[in-house]
């Protein structure tokens, strides 16, 4: 994680967002509380985009790392599995402060890291 907010961080119970965020949003066992349809949602979208991610550069480590254990996970093998992946669609999330709402998930790659882009609009 190079930067977040304070209303990004306070989505974690740790009140610290987790040094790499696919990895949580992949497979923390919380991840599911906060990203609402998790299974259905944000999980097809983020495989989607890790292995695109993956593709684009398979000589980072930590990229390659990711997408093998992505591969190996029986929860994520049967997401992929069932063909949903990359749409536009705003995804439902579950704010401990501000509430349930929206969130916009940009991926995108630089100068030899990945970044996650997340814009948070609540409902109220």
């Amino acid at each position: 994680m190079i930067a977040s907010n304070l209303a990004f961080a306070a989505l974690f119970p740790s009140g610290e967002p987790p040094v790499n965020l696919w990895c949580w949003s992949l497979f923390a066992p919380a991840a599911p509380e906060v990203l609402i349809g998790w299974e259905s949602r944000w999980a097809p979208r983020l495989l989607a985009n890790l292995k695109l991610a993956y593709f684009r550069a398979p000589q980072d480590t930590a990229m390659r790392h990711l997408h093998a254990r992505s591969t190996h996970d029986p929860r994520l093998e049967q997401i992929e599995r069932s063909g949903a992946g990359i749409g536009g669609a705003p995804l439902p999330l579950r704010h401990p402060v501000r509430g349930e709402g929206e969130a916009h998930v940009l991926a995108s790659r630089g100068a030899g890291a990945s970044f996650l882009t997340v814009v948070f609009e609540p409902h109220n």
